[in-house]
């Protein structure tokens, strides 16, 4: 899937993107038929909500707003939260207590 860290307007839109592109490949190959556009955006809807909540809301501010600064970034950004030191880089957050 093509989404970076970002909004979640970005998220649903990524979830729209590649929901669409299987709702085609699978209703080319099946005998029914193509979902509707409405099933599909229900899908969409649903599981988008469920992934952000689960694995982007919980996230620290601090630390997201570091991780998206460091899609720019050319060299690991070092952030600490409370008691806590990461090294954030465009492909990994590595975090220990300090």
């Amino acid at each position: 899937m093509d989404w970076k860290i970002g909004t979640h307007d970005a998220w649903h839109e990524a979830v729209a993107r590649r929901a669409s592109q299987i709702a085609a490949d699978v209703g080319a190959a099946s005998p029914r038929g193509p979902l509707k556009q409405n099933e599909v955006g229900h899908i969409v809807k649903s599981v988008a909500r469920w992934v952000w909540q689960r694995y982007v809301a919980g996230v620290p501010p601090r630390l997201r707003e570091a991780q998206i600064a460091a899609l720019t970034s050319t060299s690991p950004l070092p952030l600490s939260i409370g008691t806590v030191s990461c090294v954030i880089s465009p492909s990994h957050c590595r975090c220990s207590p300090s």
